[in-house]
């Protein structure tokens, strides 16, 4: 059976309503991502807009929850400028572990980009940008039966089956390009628009997973929230097109 999910994961950058700063967010016991001063949250796998939605406003909702007994805020601008000194101090931080590089559809290289702004050949400050990456899977749901067995002395004796649900993921490679497409032409423009430009929001950033791959270029903002339903009713829609040859 086919079973057609999509998953979100969003960053967020954390302040302190005391020292009215950015704040890292592990310190407050937030999930983190690599990039460790950006916090991260996700939902589960969902087959359907309205339990997707559900499951993110859950999400959000306990988010916010926490950040008040923090007396903590997030930025939903989508990004934020950071000192050099405080961009060193989050790499320091990190012991120089290099932020995991994802692929990209139209062969941008993204160790050949970067988010400083130079004025007269010195560094002034860094963007930090937060992303909504959006998770598709397609995958061929099996039940098998496998056998159980019970060691009795020095031999394994047959006592019985058990079902077991085995995952295949299917998704042409092809249509996985074409769900990457189309939010490059429906969605980034509109969501990135007024932005600077930012090495992580270009076009065609993905990740390839065991079941399905994950879709990067996407910032989360204030207005991709407002959007949310949307953008999630248009991946449904694209799975629920997909063909095989």
């Amino acid at each position: 059976m086919l079973t057609r999910k999509i998953g979100l994961e969003f960053e967020f950058i954390t302040f302190s309503h005391k020292k009215d700063s950015i704040v890292f967010p592990g310190e407050y016991e937030f999930s983190t991502d690599e990039f460790i001063i950006l916090g991260e949250e996700r939902t589960l796998p969902h087959t359907n807009m309205p339990n997707l939605m559900g499951d993110f406003y859950a999400k959000w909702y306990k988010l916010q929850n926490k950040l008040i007994e923090n007396n903590l805020y997030l930025d939903t601008k989508g990004y934020v400028n950071i000192t050099p000194e405080f961009y060193a101090e989050i790499l320091r931080k990190m012991g120089g572990k290099e932020i995991s590089t994802c692929e990209n559809l139209y062969k941008t290289d993204i160790l050949k980009m970067s988010d400083a702004i130079v004025k007269d050949g010195k560094i002034e400050s860094y963007y930090i940008t937060t992303g909504l990456h959006l998770h598709f899977s397609l995958v061929d749901e099996q039940i098998i039966k496998k056998d159980i067995f019970v060691k009795k002395g020095e031999l394994w004796e047959k006592t019985g089956t058990e079902n077991c649900s085995y995952n295949q993921n299917v998704l042409p490679i092809e249509w996985m390009k074409k769900i990457i497409r189309a939010y490059d032409k429906n969605w980034l423009g509109t969501l990135t628009k007024g932005f600077p430009t930012l090495k992580f929001r270009q076009p065609g950033f993905y990740e390839k997973k065991a079941w399905g791959f994950e879709y990067r270029s996407l910032p989360f903002s204030k207005l991709t929230m407002e959007h949310l339903p949307q953008i999630i009713s248009d991946g449904f829609k694209l799975l629920e097109q997909v063909k095989f040859i």
